[in-house]
């Protein structure tokens, strides 16, 4: 079963939403574990998704760090004995781009560019 994560970006002092999908899977039982930092800021065990997607929220985030998200898969169905591989766990680290110092040499080289091809095609006129 392919699991699927999608989170909000994690933010200081707010809540992160996290959509779990278990591609095309009903009645998904499951254990979600979100920790920031080794605080654990979500433990939600024996959770279903009855349509194959389940939503969750953190408790507020104590910093914009990225956070680690465990999924434990408990079976598939709605009584017992469940199937599929109980107990299997996936994790998934929430990983925050930096793009401020790439961010800053493309513009360094797209202005150096600019200035370079004015200067030599003489586009813009000397007052």
């Amino acid at each position: 079963t392919k699991v699927s994560i999608m989170t909000s970006a994690p933010t200081s002092g707010e809540k992160m939403e996290i959509t779990v999908d278990f591609e095309d899977s009903e009645h998904a039982n499951y254990d979600v574990m979100v920790t920031q930092n080794g605080a654990e800021v979500l433990n939600d065990m024996a959770a279903h998704a009855h349509e194959g997607e389940g939503m969750h929220e953190t408790a507020p985030l104590s910093s914009s760090d990225p956070v680690e998200i465990t999924i434990t898969f408990q079976g598939y169905g709605i009584d017992d004995p469940k199937t599929g591989p109980i107990g299997e766990q996936v994790v998934f680290s929430n990983i925050v781009p930096e793009f401020g110092t790439v961010a800053m040499m493309i513009l360094a080289v797209a202005i150096i560019s600019i200035v370079a091809v004015t200067a030599k095609s003489k586009v813009i006129p000397r007052l």
